[in-house]
């Protein structure tokens, strides 16, 4: 209901109107949608080698935020500046060079 609004809620739970993956889309409801013919799994696994390309503790803390809904979030700044990867993520462009993420967490 947050996502879709509150009318197009109601619309949907009242009438059981059949909504595409499209429509969803327009609504913000979803990022994505595969075109017919492309591969779910293909597109999944691009965007899941995105993720671990970053940093791993990173990823970790942005998920944990997330969950939070970015409420007391309170330390976790500290938590992911005091890593290596840190220094690693501002480095590697300076130098050129790909990153090395540590596994830390």
């Amino acid at each position: 209901m947050r996502t879709a609004g509150r009318q197009r809620t109601t619309e949907l739970a009242l009438t059981g109107r059949t909504v595409t993956a499209q429509e969803f889309k327009k609504w913000g409801v979803c990022n994505r949608v595969c075109e017919k013919g492309n591969d779910v799994v293909v597109e999944a696994l691009e965007m899941a080698k995105m993720i671990v390309e970053n940093s791993p503790d990173a990823v970790i803390v942005i998920r944990e935020g997330l969950k939070m809904g970015w409420e007391s979030l309170d330390g976790w700044s500290r938590k992911i500046y005091d890593t290596e990867n840190m220094q690693e993520g501002l480095n590697a462009p300076t130098r050129k060079r790909a990153t090395r993420w540590k596994e830390i967490w």
